[in-house]
């Protein structure tokens, strides 16, 4: 095992969590595997955070319904 180099963990949300400019019925389309990942990294002990350039109100809405919004302690947005 590697030892840790980081403590926090941003990511951004289109282009690493979901697919650019793709929706489904008006929700974000997460890639594959993305809930485990972060499921895994939260019980390494990684605090995760998420940046973009959407607006608060967008930011909160692909949270909640991708069911991301438990793992990210920080978010900030445009």
């Amino acid at each position: 095992m590697h030892p840790r180099r980081f403590d926090l963990i941003v990511f951004d949300w289109e282009g690493t969590l979901a697919v650019p400019s793709m929706t489904k019925n008006g929700e974000p389309i997460l890639f594959s595997g993305v809930h485990e990942m972060l499921r895994d990294l939260q019980s390494a002990g990684y605090v995760l955070a998420v940046a973009t350039g959407m607006s608060r109100q967008g930011l909160d809405f692909a949270l909640k319904s991708t069911a991301l919004k438990l793992f990210f302690e920080h978010t900030r947005c445009a």
